[in-house]
């Protein structure tokens, strides 16, 4: 079973780095079981070519605009590896590890794509839960963490975003182009897929927990302090 991680960096090295070595521990800890590698678009260089080199991952070069481009890139550089899947993260999320036995088994028997439906949030020391959309787009996956079994790739010639010019809102554009397809995302919660994901939250990115609270009042906070090492227990 190969599965593929694809995902596009700018800028926020620290946060990156973080998450790079946090999949490289992945990989390490299925050796034998699932082969996993990372396929990285990146728009900075020898900076973000070094960096995710440095832990393992295949790399191509591509302007940072269009969004859609930069992502397809990524997917497209992970095709020739020949995965069995493709799991696409942000620069800043992190797929627990049981998350990746739910994939192993989901790819054996399925060809749509499949996501999570609700999500953590880590914010400098606070954490919180967020129970997934509660406006039109009730039941529908995040746009991080979304796996597409290769089946499904073909049938698609291996483009989820299509030729979007806009600089964001990726998530809305796959989600669009899979409608008009008549393909539908199985979203799972964090608890039946007995798996969690942690959206990282920095001052760089656009969204933050401040603004998640007051645009989505399913956020719960669960924890006033935490830490590093508290992430790590927990996506073990």
């Amino acid at each position: 079973m190969k599965i593929a991680i694809i995902t596009a960096i700018w800028q926020r090295p620290e946060i990156t780095e973080y998450v790079l070595a946090y999949y490289k521990n992945i990989i390490e800890c299925f050796k034998g079981d699932i082969n996993i590698k990372m396929f990285i678009a990146g728009s900075e260089s020898g900076k973000s070519k070094n960096l995710s080199e440095k832990y393992g991952a295949e790399y191509v070069e591509i302007p940072n605009t269009p969004l859609a481009a930069k992502l397809n890139a990524s997917l497209l550089l992970s095709k020739q590896w020949k995965p069995d899947g493709v799991l696409c993260i942000g620069s800043d999320d992190l797929v627990s590890y049981n998350s990746f036995n739910f994939y192993k088994g989901y790819l054996k028997h399925n060809i749509n794509p499949v996501g999570f439906l609700d999500c953590l949030i880590a914010w400098d020391d606070k954490i919180g839960y967020w129970q997934g959309y509660e406006d039109y787009r009730v039941g529908l996956t995040l746009g991080a963490g979304r796996l597409y079994p290769v089946k499904l790739l073909d049938a698609l010639n291996w483009n989820v975003w299509g030729k979007s010019k806009r600089k964001t809102g990726m998530d809305g554009e796959n989600s669009i182009l899979m409608e008009s397809k008549g393909i539908k995302f199985k979203a799972i919660s964090m608890e039946k897929m007995k798996g969690q994901i942690v959206c990282l939250q920095s001052n760089h990115k656009i969204t933050n927990l401040i603004k998640y609270k007051k645009t989505m009042p399913g956020i719960q906070m669960l924890d006033p302090c935490f830490n590093k090492y508290e992430l790590q227990k927990l996506l073990l």
